[in-house]
């Protein structure tokens, strides 16, 4: 009598009994598989129809196990392996950020077992898409058009080779930054002796601008920068009689990513106290005559100036002057700077006076003629106008 050992069976399963959606994990025995013996697959619901060979191929998720039948009649059914089958759900929370000029970031949510994800993008109104492939839930996309609208999609990919994949995402969009343009009508007002205020034109949508300034006379890497939210910027403390040049450029967001280049120069001087009077005069002609005048210009101040005549007078020049000394003060308006001149306004030492001889006899025939001529000399640059009784 020979008795047949016990017949023990256990089976095994390929990729940890776990397979994506579309694919199988491979059932086998863990021990030698007999050609003589038959075998016969067995899932929740039982005998699997047609699975009687040594290995099974399991598609769907479950339970299975394997009875093994010898020539002698001896059988024996292998304990339940469960098999997990992975179906990866459609990526959620999409969202995009960091839109700059030429860039954006896409990002969504991670997915359970995903090998990786499939990314497609394409700009707005074009019907072909730029399929990407990444492991991580973001991506950035750079060398991108402004002022362009992109959109795109993701999905999750169980496979590497993306043999089994989920539905694509809902879309997403994007639409990369409006170029800031350049700040209008740069100019210096204010200009005082130690300060002057920078304005320009506001731009429309703008955060805030970007100043710098620097003397004229310094390098390039002396340049001041501040940021201010307004169209206009003071400068104070400045020295005196000093060139600066100045430039602006737009914010068009607090992160400085899309600024605008750089306006022109503007130049300016800050004042200095050192007003320049100088005088042209006329003097009186006829002695007690009072047809003098006094012609002043004023140089080198803020351009607006108030004068005090020391006779009463407030205006630039003066008029109808008799002979004397007229002294001014001249007052910067803006810097309060004062200067003084004075001019004198001179006359002929004595009234002007003619006499007039006769050439010969006062006294003549009738018919003769009488020649009468001036005392003194007679400029030839005088006129001359002879009277009688009867007038001229």
């Amino acid at each position: 009598l020979t008795v047949a050992p016990q017949l023990n069976v256990s089976i095994q399963a390929s990729s940890g009994g776990t397979a994506c959606s579309g694919s199988g994990v491979l059932l086998s025995m863990t021990t030698y598989a007999s050609s003589v013996n038959t075998y016969q697959w067995n899932d929740a619901n039982g005998v699997i129809s047609g699975a009687t060979a040594s290995t099974y191929s399991a598609t769907s998720a479950g339970t299975y196990s394997l009875t093994v039948t010898t020539p002698a009649g001896c059988s024996a059914t292998s304990s339940g392996l469960v098999v997990s089958i992975i179906n990866v759900s459609v990526p959620s929370g999409l969202f995009s950020s960091n839109v700059e000029l030429n860039k954006g970031t896409m990002n969504w949510s991670a997915v359970a077992n995903t090998d990786h994800y499939d990314v497609r993008f394409r700009e707005q109104g074009t019907s072909s898409w730029q399929i990407l492939y990444l492991t991580a839930t973001s991506l950035t996309k750079n060398g991108l058009a402004s002022s362009t609208t992109y959109e795109w999609e993701v999905r999750s990919a169980c496979s590497a080779d993306s043999s089994s994949v989920s539905a694509w995402s809902s879309t997403e969009s994007f639409t990369t930054l409006i170029p800031c343009t350049a700040p209008l009508n740069p100019v210096t007002t204010g200009i005082g002796l130690t300060a002057a205020t920078l304005d320009w034109d506001a731009v429309s949508g703008a955060w805030g601008y970007r100043v710098r300034y620097k003397q004229l006379s310094q390098g390039w890497g002396a340049w001041t920068y501040d940021t201010v939210t307004t169209n206009s910027y003071s400068l104070t403390g400045l020295p005196n009689a000093t060139s600066y040049h100045w430039q602006v450029a737009t914010m068009c967001d607090a992160s400085g990513s899309n600024n605008s280049g750089f306006s022109p120069y503007v130049i300016f001087t800050t004042g200095a106290c050192n007003l320049s009077l100088t005088t042209s005069q006329v003097n009186v002609g006829c002695n007690g005559n009072s047809d003098g005048s006094i012609d002043l210009t004023v140089s080198s101040g803020s351009g607006s100036y108030s004068y005090s005549w020391s006779n009463g007078a407030t205006t630039e020049d003066l008029t109808s002057l008799t002979a004397g000394t007229y002294t001014v003060t001249v007052t910067d308006n803006n810097w309060g700077c004062v200067e003084t001149a004075s001019v004198t306004i001179t006359e002929p030492a004595s009234a002007f006076s003619v006499a007039i001889s006769s050439i010969g006899s006062a006294t003549v025939c009738s018919g003769s003629t009488v020649t009468l001529n001036m005392a003194t000399y007679a400029s030839a640059v005088n006129a001359y106008q002879w009277n009688d009784a009867n007038g001229i």
